[in-house]
């Protein structure tokens, strides 16, 4: 319920996960339309959400455990297939220090960006291990660029085309 003093204005912002916010101002001054007794806001679906999936795994450090009998080339050759499997770009990839970056990819929504990029990195020698990490941030800005790091912050989901890509890599190192 919203109360609209003599003599101002109000403005309403409806907001909701997984929608487009609605703003909506009513004002009770002389010379403007009164508001509505009821108003109902229809909120749209936010397409960030549903091209997405909610996910623990993002913006973490996940641990990726090798098969003990295969070696460090071996590994790194699967990890970069497997990545390359789904991004085009590799921004830095370094074998000998077992660093790896995707480029960033995203989508332009109608309010906002949303982008994301792998990061792998070697923990550990024996056992050999590696640390991977799905970076996902969302602008509230639609064609934000990808390199506005400032615009971007932390968002808990993954891109559906990537659901079920850490369990991937996980079996690839292990088998």
């Amino acid at each position: 319920m919203v109360t609209v003093p003599s003599n101002e204005c109000v403005t309403v912002e409806v907001r909701e996960d997984g929608f487009l916010s609605e703003e909506r101002t009513y004002c009770k001054k002389r010379g403007v339309t009164p508001p509505p007794k009821n108003d109902y806001i229809q909120l749209d679906a936010d397409e960030s959400y549903t091209s997405s999936v909610q996910s623990e795994f993002a913006n973490i450090d996940i641990t990726l455990d090798v098969k003990k009998d295969r070696t460090k080339a071996e590994a790194w050759k699967t990890i970069v297939s497997t990545i390359l499997g789904k991004f085009d770009v590799l921004e830095m990839n370094d074998e000998k220090s077992g660093y790896l970056r995707t480029n960033w990819i995203g989508v332009t929504y109608k309010r906002s960006t949303l982008r994301m990029r792998v990061i792998v990195k070697q923990t550990g020698d024996d056992p050999l291990q590696y640390k991977m990490k799905f970076i996902t941030e969302i602008s509230n800005r639609a064609g934000t660029p990808f390199t506005a790091d400032e615009q971007y912050q932390p968002f808990g989901r993954v891109l559906k085309k990537y659901d079920g890509f850490l369990d991937e890599m996980q079996t690839k190192l292990k088998n």
